[in-house]
Parts: structure tokens; sequence; C-alpha cells
């Protein structure tokens, strides 16, 4: 069973905020509860800690538990995704006296219909205003925590975002990147979640043969205004939504390179042979 009480210690708060390069002593006007400082974590966060499906890829069993979301990510140096980075977020958060309401959206594909809520974000009030924020995507998000205002349109430097009402998602969050038309992303209601609210689409993710994460590594992290990337096989780098560097992973010992150089992840020969033989056997 999940544990639904979990707190992050005192000590672990520090770690993590190691990880993300802040001081605990030194950064504590980092680390009152505001817009701008939520709107920092965010960025500092999505900079630091990948998005990353390799545990699944190597058939490491997931667990959304708090103590394991810790030792995986910040003690192994690890990343993880939506479930397990928000999720330890969402506890971070909570330990700096942030409130906090989980949910978990739907994304939007004109091409695939209705699809299962299967993504997890979270909204913060901070003097009676509301926020969404989200730390743990592969595609081009928000890289600042949104005011959660219908129609207010707003950007983060890279893209501009809104939120409409809607009859049967509830609320959609839009998007509009330079230079092409507004574009929904996701769609959720105000339904709260609880941890074990995650563990069905978790399973679903990390299980099921439609899923999108059991046959090729998918990465993401993103350095000040730029987004990197890998896609299977394709490793890409991009800045303010134009691309720099696009090109195949052809060897496994190029694959380790870049989850070392752009994501911080240590992958052994064994682990990346197994990684690139499921992406092989994909295309």
């Amino acid at each position: 069973m999940i544990d639904e009480n979990f707190i992050l210690s005192a000590s672990q708060v520090e770690q993590y905020l190691q990880r993300l390069g802040l001081d605990y002593k030194q950064d504590k006007n980092r680390l009152i509860p505001s817009e701008e400082n939520l709107k920092y974590l965010q960025t500092i966060h999505i900079s630091k800690i990948p998005y990353e499906n390799l545990s699944i890829l190597l058939g490491e069993p997931i667990s959304l538990n708090g103590k394991d979301l810790f030792i995986k990510i910040i003690s192994n140096n690890r990343g993880g995704y939506c479930f397990e980075v928000n999720g330890l977020y969402t506890f971070l958060l909570k330990a700096l006296g942030y409130k906090v309401t989980v949910y978990n959206v739907r994304f939007i594909s004109e091409n695939k219909g209705v699809q299962m809520r299967r993504h997890r974000i979270m909204r913060v009030e901070i003097d009676g205003i509301s926020y969404i924020t989200d730390v743990s995507f592969r595609n081009e998000y928000p890289r600042t925590a949104l005011r959660f205002i219908c129609g207010k349109v707003q950007t983060d430097g890279i893209s501009e975002y809104k939120f409409t009402q809607d009859e049967y998602y509830g609320y959609i969050m839009w998007q509009k990147r330079t230079g092409k038309e507004w574009s929904k992303i996701f769609g959720f209601d105000e339904s709260p979640q609880s941890e074990i609210d995650f563990l069905l689409p978790n399973y679903y993710c990390e299980t099921h043969p439609d899923s999108p994460f059991i046959d090729a590594p998918h990465m993401s992290i993103c350095p000040i205004d730029q987004h990197i990337t890998m896609a299977g096989r394709e490793f890409t780098i991009s800045k303010k939504n134009k691309i720099l560097v696009k090109r195949n992973i052809e060897t496994n010992e190029e694959f380790i390179l870049l989850c070392k150089t752009y994501f911080g992840i240590e992958i052994n020969k064994e682990k990346a042979d197994v990684i690139m033989r499921k992406t092989r056997h994909k295309s």
C-alpha cells in the first residue's frame, strides 16, 4: 500500500534543495511561499531533475511511495516520469509550507479521442490565488507556475498559455508556440487526488502494451531557455522553440554519453544494451 502520510524530514528537504542547487540556509528567502518563489522553484527544478522512463525499460518496478521516490530521485541522482517527479515535488512544496491540491489530467489529441487520466499536476494556493505547477514533462510545457485564471494569456518567455472552461473536461490548458496557432494540451477538473489514485494509471503506463513508455527511452530536461530531449533514438536540443541540434543515436556508447552529459544519469553498458535493444525492436 502507498503511504498517504509521507512527510519529508528536514534533512531530506535539505538534500532535495541541494539537488536543485539551493542551500537551505543561504537561500531561505527563495523558500518562503510566494508567487515569485513558486515560479523560480519550477524553473530550477526542470533544469536539474530530468523527465525519464529508463526504469520501465529496465524492468525496475516503479514505486510511488515517498521514501522510494526520494531514494531514486535525490539519493541516486535519477529522474522519473510525472507520477514520480511531480509526486516527490508535491512533498517538497508541502514541506516548504505551500497548500497543495493534486489533479490527474487528460492529454488532448485530436487524433486519439478522449484519453485516460494519466498525468499528475498540482494546484497551489498562495494568499488566495491559485497556480498550476508541473515539473515533469517531455514536451515543451510551462517552465513556470501559471496563475489558474480562465482567459488570461500568460507567458513563460518561450510560449504563451491560457486556461479556458470546458463542458466536458472542466478546464483546458492551451499553448501557443512561436509562429503557431493555439492548441489544447490537457483537460482536467477540480477533483482532488490522493496518492493511491495514481497507482492504476502508473501501472498502466508501466505495463500496458499500448503504453508509450515501454519500448523506447523518453527523456527531457530544460536548462534556462533550452529544451533537451531524447525520444527513442532521436536526440534534440531546442532553444526558444527553434531546433539547434537533431541527430540519431547510433551506438550504446553514444547513448551512455548523452545520458551522463545532458541528463546527469549514469548508465552502465549492460543497462544501455537492454534499453537500446528495446529501442531497435520498436523501429
